[in-house]
């Protein structure tokens, strides 16, 4: 998840007052969710690697 890139919400080419909230709203998400998921990529990774340090 963490090597993917996040998909962004775009505009249209000529965008309308509507276009503009909505591309807010949901870009806004988009990066939550993107963060959220590197984050969690980035714990998991943590965790192996003190799983792998622990053992030795």
């Amino acid at each position: 998840m963490a090597i993917r890139p996040c998909r962004l919400p775009t505009l249209p080419p000529e965008p309308t007052l509507a276009d503009l909230e909505r591309g807010y709203v949901l870009r806004g998400a988009a990066l939550v969710e993107c963060d959220a998921a590197r984050r969690t990529a980035l714990d998991v990774l943590t965790l192996e690697r003190d799983m792998r340090t622990k053992v030795r």
